[in-house]
């Protein structure tokens, strides 16, 4: 036998003799990481379980993106090309809205299943995260601490238990994906185009959910240098998609939030270095979050100045994070995670440090979703390497670890409960931020408007005027509930305070018009009516919920029908009715404007497709057996004045005209019943009508 072959023989006998073992040992490797992954993934799923008995927070985006969402509300063509094609509150996340629909054709609103799905997608991103960790670093006990302090940390809780940022789980999920799919592409030598292809499908998709992950392109870099990958064209062209996807969506990000002016000019506020200040205090919150997440709350606001100056804090923040980059800088020399933690935590956030001024916070919780994993990975292995180099060490962390995960876990199972309801929520955000005014006037409003506890809303309201008594939006608010409450006085007060602050006060300018209107002063409310549909016409994202421009086409009409404008009426109430075929008091409305031109048949009509659409409106049945009275169809009219007396039993006008109905008929002892009924509930009745039946039903006896 020749040299070659026996060493060719003696390769053959040593594999073969190794694989066995070897293949034990990924076995048993593989078991362990599968049990790691899945009790990572129970443990989560036990901590955020309370959050699928949440309810909507409606006083902070949930109406806005589900329960008054006319986008999500019907799952058919037109309503997903609009989803696709157009901004929804300053933002782009067509997937996560179809989620919406989706869930809204199944189940409406009702909250259980956002929450599900939510809480499923979490899950899955833990899940995700140990897969994605675990082929980064090849070391299970990493991608296990990494996965589960990414499940269960307190700043996780307003990214599941919030139905509103379903953006966040959403885009996280595809965003894993396409980095595990990046890793898969390099690492396995068969079918890389495939996993690189899907790395950028991934990655489109996860943008569409959420527009922050236009940071993909800096992680997969950080991750070519983390691997190791050479330098070369190949490597660079291959970025090219997923840059120019990143470029394209940047845009469009950009432009929604410029839209809705979210995009501020703080230069008013703050000078650009103390902008810059202010982003290295954000990166030093998020720090302090990270190790001791107490004082959490849904908002967290620019901190107060002080003889227009900063807290001292904010100008020791630039030199906190350099001191603790030093040791990460140095570390280089022996490793590069942790490293690649800090630049995986840096790519992610640097874009909502409010260089770019997007809101009114300087941190969001929210924001810490992914670029959180980074830092997991740096505790991860700052474990294992504690474990295998400082062995007299590993139980004293192995202990402090253990303490520190039970006290996230428990501090996320108790957040949970903070975030069930608006009202919850917002008294959490008072524990923190007793001095905010947005604060009392979203707690106000969803008083008024959902919980209709109007005490508690106009104490509130009051609240936050003691704050801040140049804050607009609350005297709107607050002159809505007064409208409400019947106090027209006060109301007009507070819209002519509201518009004094800010003359293109939607709510205010709607709210005042309805005011004059209840006051019979219709001159004044066209003129409010006129300059509500002008502003919301020419900017559409001027007015927030309740000031509904397709309403004031309707209420226009109505003061144009009491003044006597009654062709402007009819193109008013034709405009709502072809946009709103089944209102039914825009049809009531138009029918009483035909009556006032006389036309009667088409009064009969609409008032007839009103009681069609709404048959418990006893002022429906009313007019409709006046203008039956009118025709000359005196059945007719009696039996509609007898609908409208079994709705309401104390309608004095349709009584009195049920018994002039009765007498042109010569039902004289009917007509005399409903003279004394009426009489009876107070109505002063003509006397020679009065003596005429008395004086029929007499002789008739």
């Amino acid at each position: 036998m020749s040299k070659d072959k026996k060493i060719q023989k003696a390769k053959k006998t040593v594999t073969t003799n190794q694989n066995p073992a070897l293949i034990k040992t990924n076995i048993s490797e593989d078991r362990k990481s599968l049990w790691l992954l899945l009790t990572a993934v129970a443990i989560t799923l036990v901590v955020f379980f309370p959050s699928l008995f949440n309810g909507f927070v409606l006083n902070w985006d949930d109406a806005t993106y589900v329960n008054e969402n006319p986008m999500i509300q019907a799952l058919k063509w037109a309503n997903i090309k609009a989803i696709f094609t157009t901004y929804h509150n300053g933002n782009y996340h067509p997937l996560t809205e179809l989620s919406y629909a989706i869930e809204y054709a199944l189940v409406g609103a009702k909250p259980f299943l956002y929450h599900f799905d939510n809480l499923i997608l979490h899950l899955l991103n833990v899940a995700l995260v140990f897969i994605f960790t675990r082929k980064l670093t090849n070391k299970v006990e990493i991608a296990f601490i990494t996965a589960l302090l990414f499940g269960i940390h307190p700043m996780r809780v307003e990214s599941v238990a919030w139905i509103s940022e379903r953006k966040d789980v959403l885009y996280t999920c595809f965003f894993m994906l396409s980095a595990i799919k990046y890793l898969d592409y390099f690492q396995k030598p068969k079918s890389q185009m495939l996993h690189l292809s899907l790395s950028i499908l991934f990655i489109l998709i996860s943008i569409i959910a959420k527009p922050a992950a236009v940071c993909f392109i800096g992680v997969v870099v950080l991750i070519d240098w983390f691997c190791n990958r050479t330098f070369s064209t190949k490597l660079l062209l291959e970025k090219i998609p997923f840059f120019l996807i990143s470029l394209i969506f940047g845009i469009v990000a950009v432009h929604s939030q410029k839209e809705v002016g979210a995009i501020q000019n703080l230069t008013p506020l703050f000078s650009m270095f103390e902008r810059i200040l202010l982003s290295f205090y954000a990166i030093v919150m998020y720090l302090e979050k990270f190790f001791v997440p107490i004082g959490l709350s849904a908002m967290h606001p620019y901190p107060p100045s002080v003889n227009n100056h900063l807290l001292p804090i904010v100008y020791f923040s630039p030199l906190i994070v350099l001191a603790l980059l030093v040791p990460i800088i140095l570390s280089l020399r022996k490793t590069k995670f942790l490293a690649f933690g800090t630049v995986f935590f840096f790519v992610n956030i640097v874009l909502v440090l409010q260089l770019l001024p997007v809101g009114a916070a300087i941190i969001a919780e929210r924001y810490s979703y992914i670029p959180y994993i980074g830092l997991f990975i740096m505790l991860g292995y700052g474990y294992v390497w504690i474990s295998e180099n400082k062995k007299q060490a590993k139980s004293v962390c192995l202990v402090i670890l253990a303490v520190w995960t039970l006290f996230l876990g428990y501090r996320s199972f108790d957040r949970i409960k903070v975030w069930k309801r608006g009202d919850y929520l917002f008294e959490d955000m008072l524990l923190t931020y007793q001095n905010q005014p947005f604060i009392y006037n979203n707690l106000g409003f969803l008083c008024f408007n959902e919980l209709k506890d109007y005490d508690r809303a106009m104490l509130n309201y009051n609240r936050c005027i003691a704050v801040d008594s140049t804050y607009d939006i609350v005297y709107g608010n607050r002159g809505i509930l007064f409208f409400n409450l019947g106090k027209y006085p006060e109301a007009l007060k507070d819209f002519n305070k509201a518009l004094a602050y800010k003359p293109n006060h939607a709510n205010a300018l709607i709210g005042r018009a309805n005011t004059y209107s209840s006051l019979n002063m219709y001159d004044k409310a066209l003129k409010d009516y006129d300059a509500f549909i002008d502003l919301v016409t020419k900017n559409p994202m001027s007015y927030s919920v309740g000031s509904n421009l397709i309403s004031a086409y309707h209420w226009r009409g109505i003061a144009e029908s009491n003044t006597g404008k009654l062709d402007e009426a009819l193109h008013d109430f034709n405009k709502v009715l072809k946009i709103e075929p089944n209102r039914a008091e825009s049809f009531y409305w138009r029918g009483l404007t035909y009556n006032n031109k006389k036309m009667y048949p088409e009064a009969i009509r609409d008032i007839s497709k009103a009681i069609e659409i709404d048959p418990t409106k006893s002022e429906m049945y009313a007019w409709r057996g006046l203008l039956y009275y009118t025709i000359k169809n005196q059945p007719a009219a009696i039996a509609d004045y007898t609908k409208a007396i079994s709705l309401n039993p104390k309608d004095i006008p349709s009584i009195v005209n049920r018994a002039i109905s009765y007498k042109e008929t010569k039902q004289w002892d009917k007509s005399l019943a409903d003279l004394d009924r009426a009489g009876k509930l107070g109505q002063m009745i003509d006397q020679n009508f009065y003596v005429e039946v008395l004086t029929h039903t007499k002789s008739k006896k």
